[in-house]
């Protein structure tokens, strides 16, 4: 969201690096070059959608006590439900796909079967997974508690590790560990808990945003944290890189002396500003013949979108907020049956609203009237709207 990009959620990510890495099984010639150009011209917000849009729709998400929701830092969409997270120390709130409330799952509490806290949530097939500060629990679509898997005891290493994010793939776990004064680093587990290996060393605490792992047209990537660009796939017991983003001159170079530090992340910010490179890469999505891609140049979140056949890159321009540009309006998205899922919220869309910035030329115009007509209903303390966008 424009207005909102240092004001959102702090992470520990996975720093990776862009061409010094030294496994044997992480070779950077597997990757697909993407090249941008952040000075190119920017297009204007219909010309951006029109390339790849072919329907959108919205679903309200019912307010009632006990689903109000202030932001969302996590979703996934299952079983014709979505799966909300909207901080660390509340429920996962469940709605239906018509965004009607339906029940919270995961108890917050020390007592049995409560958990501390909610660091960290994903989905696959038909569990739930939900990293707390020491286990790992298990929940089924419907809120049942299936099982609690302490951390220490099943996830066998000669030192403590401390993870923040985690993802079960193919019967294999991967573990971002925080660390504990020592440096960063992703941890991998076959599903019996025994060691397998450790990826990516970090050796500076760099902030981050939101999920790291993004399952997205079938696969789960890492997304990659300050000053790197590569993205990387999960695959069988290890990592391997997907794509590999090169802006040029306003990229980070392999070997250039960074100042960031484990305390004092802010100086990179600083760096990064005055020697015009790119930041970091917000947020990632592969879907079809298309990659959503957008990044923090010169203290600006910028939107990009990748067509694989034309082998070509298109910039958003962003100027103010439109009501009908819900990639821009959204923290991050996500991809779900071929569709590409944002959250908006309410206040951002009452705003658009307010001050009439309600064109779109790439819907009908009785589509266009009918989603403004239940927008205008919205007050500012509303749940956050879905943006449900179906590409061509």
């Amino acid at each position: 969201m424009k207005s909102k990009i240092f004001a959102l959620s702090v992470f520990p990510l996975i720093l990776i690096f862009f061409s010094c890495n030294n496994d044997e099984r992480v070779k950077n010639e597997d990757c697909k070059y993407i090249p941008v150009d952040v000075e190119q011209k920017r297009i204007d917000f219909n010309e951006y959608y029109q390339l790849f849009i072919d329907d959108l729709d919205i679903v309200s998400l019912e307010l009632v006590p006990g689903s109000e929701i202030r932001s969302v830092i996590d979703f996934s969409i299952a079983d014709n439900k979505i799966f909300i997270q909207q901080d660390h120390q509340n429920p996962l709130l469940v709605f239906s796909m018509d965004g009607k409330y339906l029940y919270s799952i995961g108890k917050i509490g020390k007592g049995a079967g409560e958990i501390e806290l909610i660091k960290y949530f994903f989905i696959e097939d038909t569990t739930l997974y939900i990293l707390s500060w020491s286990s790992i629990y298990t929940f089924d679509l419907k809120g049942n508690l299936l099982d609690e898997q302490v951390l220490l005891k099943h996830f066998k290493m000669n030192k403590p590790f401390y993870p923040d994010q985690f993802y079960k793939y193919n019967n294999t776990y991967f573990f971002y560990d925080v660390g504990r004064e020592t440096s960063h680093s992703l941890y991998i587990f076959n599903e019996d808990g025994k060691y397998i290996g450790e990826e990516l060393p970090i050796n500076y605490f760099p902030i981050g945003l939101f999920s790291r792992f993004i399952k997205s047209d079938d696969n789960v990537y890492l997304l990659p944290p300050n000053c790197q660009y590569v993205i990387y796939r999960l695959a069988d017991e290890s990592i391997i890189p997907a794509y590999c983003f090169d802006f040029g001159a306003h990229g980070i170079q392999p070997n250039e002396d960074l100042p960031a530090t484990r305390d004092n992340a802010d100086e990179l910010f600083e760096y990064c500003y005055y020697k015009k490179k790119v930041d970091f890469i917000n947020a990632f999505n592969d879907i079809g013949n298309y990659l959503l891609y957008d990044f923090v140049f010169m203290n600006k979140r910028i939107c990009g979108l990748y067509m694989k056949d034309k082998q070509k890159n298109y910039l958003l321009k962003s100027n103010e907020i439109k009501l009908f540009d819900p990639v821009g309006n959204s923290n991050f998205c996500k991809t779900y049956n071929e569709r590409i899922i944002c959250f908006v919220d309410a206040y951002i869309i009452v705003d658009a609203i307010e001050k009439g910035n309600i064109e779109c030329k790439f819907l009908p115009d009785q589509k266009v009237n009918d989603i403004i007509r239940v927008l205008k209903n919205l007050k500012y303390t509303d749940n956050p709207v879905m943006f449900s966008i179906k590409i061509k």
